[in-house]
């Protein structure tokens, strides 16, 4: 009988220290997946305002070089 409560032990006991361990580990994880997913969402937001804020400058590069080509013309009818 003592044989048997040992051997049960021996298996019983680091058993539930992996398991312990193992739900540990997992508990971090899972942290860590929540973190990155919010991260990744806030990456997403970030791309959304960085293409409009590309989309203005292309827009006001196109309206200075209007407004350029405008001031080159003028100054060629103040010539003639």
């Amino acid at each position: 009988m003592k044989v048997a409560i040992f051997v049960l032990g021996s298996i019983l006991i680091p058993t539930f220290g992996w398991v312990w361990n193992t739900h540990s580990q997992l508990s971090n994880l899972e942290t860590e997946f929540r973190y990155t997913q919010e991260a990744v969402r806030e990456m997403e937001e970030n791309t959304t305002e960085i293409k409009l804020i590309q989309r203005d400058i292309q827009h006001m590069n196109e309206k200075m070089d209007k407004l350029m080509n405008l001031l080159v013309e003028l100054r060629n009818q103040e010539k003639d």
